[in-house]
């Protein structure tokens, strides 16, 4: 799709992020942009990897009771969510739940289930990672509750629009049907977790780009910071290294321009 490897890379880097050994979770991201602007043909490209489930639409209850399981046994590392809308545009207090919801399955782990629908001890944490899709408008409707719940910070913002320019681009392919035949993405994970060097003076690199962020969104950043160093590990994981180079900063770093809520133009 048009000047989208940002966020192609970006996705493959979170889901790489999983293979990642000794980190306490795999990375999520919030991927906030206009409705036409591909957020979830990206996802969709993901249909066939393994270890990756995509829901169009679900509640806790369903998730525990139809995927906690392959969570536990390690079948599923990050679950996909196109339009979180659906899930999220409920009366307030079942969207604030789904929210609390995920944001043990993003960071602590789901212990137990303790409702009149579902009751159950699980046998280990149930956890992992999430990449969900949502518009400006619904973000902005949501946002002082989703940060006073500690939801935004948990998951790595993405954000970006279209310039004037591109979507003449865009138009142009349409006429041309440019939009058929999109792949799907076969990446081959690795078969256990990895151990990755980070070095401090290279993890230092990205402090400048953690401290802007964290000026502009009233907040410490430490997350972020977390966030930006798994994005690097990532990146060795993807090309089987045990390392993190240099080059692998460099490319958080420009990737870290749509890192954020400033809807950045392409």
């Amino acid at each position: 799709m048009i000047k989208l490897s940002f966020l192609d890379e970006l996705v493959k880097l979170t889901l790489y992020s999983s293979y990642i050994k000794g980190e306490e979770q795999p990375i999520s991201l919030l991927i906030c942009a206009n409705a036409e602007s591909a957020k979830s043909e990206t996802l969709k490209k993901c249909v066939k990897l393994d270890k990756v489930l995509l829901l169009s639409d679900a509640t806790a209850f369903e998730i525990l009771k139809d995927h906690a399981d392959d969570i536990i046994e390690d079948k599923v590392h990050h679950i996909l969510i196109p339009d979180l809308i659906p899930m999220v545009s409920k009366r307030w207090e079942t969207s604030s739940s789904f929210i609390a919801f995920l944001n043990m399955l993003i960071a602590e782990g789901i212990i137990e289930s303790c409702t009149f629908a579902l009751h159950r001890k699980f046998k280990k944490p149930v956890k992992c990672g999430l990449i969900a899709c949502i518009t400006p408008s619904e973000l902005q409707d949501k946002r002082h509750r989703w940060v006073g719940q500690g939801f935004l910070s948990r998951l790595l913002p993405v954000s970006w629009s279209y310039s004037e320019t591109t979507k003449v681009t865009i138009f142009n392919d349409i006429l041309q049907r440019e939009y058929r035949g999109e792949p799907v993405w076969g990446y081959k994970f690795p078969h256990k977790l990895m151990e990755v060097n980070l070095s401090s003076e290279l993890a230092g690199k990205l402090l400048p780009y953690t401290y802007q962020f964290a000026q502009a969104e009233g907040i410490y950043g430490f997350r972020y910071q977390k966030h930006l160093q798994r994005l690097a590990m990532s990146s060795a994981v993807a090309f089987g290294r045990d390392t993190v180079l240099n080059e692998d900063i460099e490319k958080v770093i420009d990737l870290s321009k749509y890192l954020n809520l400033s809807f950045t133009a392409i």
